[in-house]
């Protein structure tokens, strides 16, 4: 950063940071000023474009609020002191590409934002995303966590938004200390790890995996499964503990889903190993009914939930999918309907369907169920389709939305009628190449997803290389999207490209407007 003036003495300091940006710090001094003991210290977070975090400054005041030091960290956490000389009264703060902004001491806010020289608009009607955010446990969160604890190898994520913007995120791994939660309040530009203080052995220990859901009053509600039992726990809003109650039912082979309605209404499904079973609760989970709602007679069923509260459906049944469905928030379900498969003849008894159908409702009443399935007989290709149940119940489709090459694990979000976005990993190789995969993350959004001929905007989300060769399970069994309710479509995803996983959070910029009438997740701001 250039001097703020030949007449002034001005003191350069150089943050520590992440990432291609350069910070820095300068001070005008006052000779006479003399250090009289601490008196206040006010931290000040230096952001850049979008919000996003350049790095972390505590601002130490002596005596009549004249500085000695700062104490500057970099978003991962890690600190340093510069000195700065006694009766300084004015700080600057600025970084390449943006306006530096002078304040008085007294006049110091606790947040600044670094106005980029050149703001860059979001091309409207255009799906583009933001630079992703690895989910991870920084240091300046002050988080406590086991000895050799290591926050990124989990996999599996899964991903809620509140009405009021905020982003809840988890993960999934194996006994022993679990995954954190992540919450962001700035629309994904930072997450932090949410305090485990009060929730026992729920998710600050033991948790295996679990899942999120939000009611109308924005309580929020995580079901975690251990080895042999599971817990239910709930936070407001604000992401303070309300309670933790242990599971009294048949136990879990493998994945929960939660989903909520109004007030301390809550419905959790899960796999029993034969069976999707669905219990409800009305008193936030502290107590469920004595039997299952329902069981579908398959297990690993996703659910989904919409327009209204009351509408639930699950679908199941691996490569001969079904979809049963509820109007009246689970009490009584409708015959399964069978979900349309492509008309391809394949040799075997293989179609390349994946466990995990997550289906999603726009608020016309339109049902999408994306997955998976082989486009030849030799199995050499694998596309992405989504079959769209109207809501006469007459399918559409399915579309096929994905290229040519392999395309897995896909999950969908929608919103008003005929706006739907759906991500997964996708590498352009064929099968007999597959050791040279390199697998990324692909999004595709319509906003006529509901008409006769559905159009989609296909990207890449995410540049970077998020695993090569045979994917397996290596990172994990799925991905999660979600909307905003400004109308951003976000998702958490895996990277294990190098070395050991992490979790990762990416968001569209907006340009793309795929936002809600009315959003379920408890109240907006």
């Amino acid at each position: 950063m250039a001097a703020l003036g030949a007449n002034r003495s001005v003191l350069v300091v150089a943050l520590l940071i992440a990432g291609t940006f350069a910070g820095c710090i300068a001070s005008d001094t006052d000779p006479a000023g003399r250090a009289k003991g601490i008196v206040t210290a006010r931290t000040v977070r230096i952001l850049g474009p979008e919000k996003a975090p350049i790095a972390n400054a505590q601002v130490t005041a002596h005596g009549e609020s004249r500085v000695l030091a700062v104490l500057a960290a970099d978003v991962n956490g890690v600190l340093e002191v510069r000195k700065l000389p006694p009766g300084t009264v004015s700080v600057t703060i600025g970084a390449p590409g943006h306006t530096a902004q002078s304040y008085a001491l007294k006049d110091l806010p606790s947040t600044i934002l670094l106005k980029a020289a050149e703001a860059v608009e979001a091309a409207k009607g255009i799906l583009a995303f933001r630079k992703s955010v690895n989910l991870l446990c920084n240091r300046v969160d002050h988080t406590v966590r086991p000895a050799g604890y290591k926050c990124g190898d989990f996999g599996e994520p899964v991903v809620e938004v509140a009405g009021d913007g905020a982003i809840w995120a988890s993960a999934t791994c194996c006994v022993g200390p679990s995954p954190p939660i992540w919450v962001s309040r700035d629309g994904g530009i930072t997450f932090k790890v949410l305090d485990g203080e009060g929730t026992g052995v729920v998710r600050d220990a033991a948790g295996i995996e679990g899942d999120f859901a939000i009611d109308d009053a924005g309580n929020v509600y995580f079901f975690d499964i251990l080895a042999g039992t599971s817990y239910f726990t709930s936070y407001t809003a604000a992401g303070k503990h309300r309670h933790t109650a242990l599971w009294p039912y048949e136990p879990l082979v493998d994945r929960p889903w939660v989903r909520a309605g109004k007030a301390d209404e809550v419905f959790v499904i899960y796999n029993t190993g034969t069976a999707t079973a669905v219990y409800s609760s009305t008193n936030g989970g502290l107590t469920w009914q004595p039997q299952p709602l329902f069981k579908a007679s398959c297990g690993l069923g996703v659910p989904g939930q919409g327009p209204s509260r009351d509408r639930l459906f699950i679908v199941a049944c691996g490569s001969a999918p079904k979809i049963w469905i509820s109007k009246d928030a689970g009490k009584t379900w409708a015959p399964p309907l069978s979900v349309p498969m492509p008309e391809i003849k394949l040799t075997g008894t293989s179609k390349g369907t994946e466990s995990f159908m997550p289906p999603v409702s726009d608020e016309a009443g339109n049902i999408y169920v994306p997955f998976t399935h082989y486009m030849d007989a030799e199995t050499q290709q694998k596309g992405l389709w989504v079959a769209r149940l109207n809501p006469d119940l007459s399918w559409a489709g399915p579309f096929l939305i994905s290229g040519i090459g392999q395309n897995s694990l896909p999950w969908p979000a929608a919103s008003r009628d005929g706006q739907f976005a759906v991500a997964w990993y996708h590498t352009d190789v064929k099968r007999p190449d597959i050791a040279k995969a390199e697998w990324k993350l692909h999004v595709a959004a319509s906003v006529d997803a509901s008409g006769t001929e559905p159009h989609f905007q296909t990207v890449v989300a995410d540049p970077d290389v998020l695993r090569t060769g045979q994917l397996g399970r290596a990172l994990g069994d799925f991905l999660e999207s979600d909307l905003t309710p400004d109308g951003r479509f976000v998702v958490v995803y895996g990277h294990r490209a190098t070395g050991g996983f992490t979790n990762r959070f990416v968001s569209s910029d907006g340009g793309l407007d795929l936002s809600f009438a009315k959003f379920l997740n408890g109240p907006k701001k």
